[in-house]
């Protein structure tokens, strides 16, 4: 059985495609996430949360305070290398 190189060259090319959108798919559902998590506040992280009950591949943490909230990073000690 012969190598058909056109062939082969036609499903890199393919192959190479569906990963270059595979990754464009991913950055657009991480920008909806940070995007509704920056958003959303506790109580309706909880919320949806108690909704999806049987859904869930695992339990998430509930949530205490408003997942966008920062803090100011501390200085650091003296003798830090």
């Amino acid at each position: 059985m012969a190598l058909d190189l056109y062939r082969t060259a036609a499903q890199l090319e393919n192959a190479t495609a569906q990963i270059g959108n595979l990754r464009e798919e991913s950055t657009r559902q991480l920008e909806i996430a940070i995007a509704t998590l920056q958003e959303a506040d506790a109580v309706t992280l909880n919320d949806r949360v108690s909704a999806a009950q049987g859904t869930l591949v695992f339990l998430p943490a509930e949530a205490v305070e408003k997942p966008s909230l920062t803090q100011a990073a501390g200085c650091l000690p003296d003798d830090f290398i």
